[in-house]
């Protein structure tokens, strides 16, 4: 696979804590949003939790349009 998945995770409860991990600081990045999109070639992982947590991906092939706007979503976070 040459390029990450395209794809958007829905996180109905809003409690699930993923993390992307920053190799630079060597620390987890925690992802507070009920809707998100990642490189998923980044390492990853999930918080423990004492009771059950889900999310729902959808998998699929993003517009250039839709990618250009995710982009410059990121840029303006930075």
């Amino acid at each position: 696979q040459g390029s990450p998945d395209e794809f958007i995770t829905f996180v109905p409860g809003g409690d699930k804590r993923l993390f992307l991990w920053d190799e630079e600081e060597k620390r987890a990045l925690h992802v507070d949003a009920r809707v998100y999109w990642f490189n998923d070639f980044d390492y990853h992982g999930v918080e423990a939790a004492p009771r059950f947590r889900y999310s729902v991906r959808v998998d699929g092939v993003f517009r250039p349009e839709f990618k250009e706007r995710l982009l410059q979503d990121l840029k303006k976070a930075a």
